[in-house]
C-alpha cells in the first residue's frame, strides 16, 4: 500500500479463509498483512 490509511471491511476476513476461491483468499490475506505491517488499516466489528 502507498502509506494512505484504508478501511478493511469485515468481509475481507471471511474472504481470507475462502477455500473455494484461492485467488480471492490470497488477495484478502495480502490486504490484511499490509494493514498489520503498515499499521495503516482500520477495521470495524459488526454487531
Amino acid at each position: 500500500m502507498s502509506g494512505a490509511r484504508f478501511f478493511l471491511d469485515a468481509n475481507i476476513f471471511v474472504y481470507a479463509a475462502d477455500k473455494a476461491s484461492p485467488a480471492k483468499a490470497r488477495i484478502a490475506r495480502k490486504l490484511i498483512a499490509d494493514a498489520a505491517a503498515g499499521r495503516q488499516g482500520a477495521a470495524s466489528y459488526q454487531g
